[in-house]
């Protein structure tokens, strides 16, 4: 029979490998809408929509940002954030995001934030302007 000490480690052993395949910091932001598309904006004017980070996580993230890497078309309004320096589990971070065609074709962009490994796809489409725009 083994004594205490040894069945403690075993459990402490298998329960730091368990979080550990489970990835508890990757994948803890969701994002709303999960999907934040653009609908047709006319070119040569811009249409927001505004993004909220969850942190879903068990975990604090720091200083959480938004970012883009992709079509230009797309900005971050940087004069509206309202992000806390530490988001803690359960609270939300916004932001609003631009979308600005410059021609009649489709757009796409990436978002992320700080604090997770999940990617969502942003697109849009420019369109002609019509009477009354």
């Amino acid at each position: 029979m083994k004594d205490f000490s040894q069945i403690v480690s075993v459990m402490v052993i298998s329960l730091v490998s368990t979080v550990g395949s489970k990835q508890v910091l990757a994948d803890s932001v969701q994002f709303k809408p999960a999907t934040p598309n653009f609908s047709e904006v006319a070119i040569d004017t811009c249409r927001s929509k505004k993004i909220q980070a969850i942190n879903a996580g068990p975990i604090v993230i720091k200083n959480p940002e938004f970012s883009l890497k992709g079509s230009a078309a797309f900005r971050i309004q940087k004069h509206f954030r309202e992000c806390p320096n530490l988001l803690n589990p359960g609270e939300k971070c916004r932001t609003y995001i631009d979308f600005c065609p410059s021609d009649t074709k489709s757009y796409e962009t990436s978002l992320t934030f700080s604090g997770s490994q999940q990617v969502v796809q942003v697109r849009g489409k420019g369109k002609t302007r019509g009477r009354g725009n």
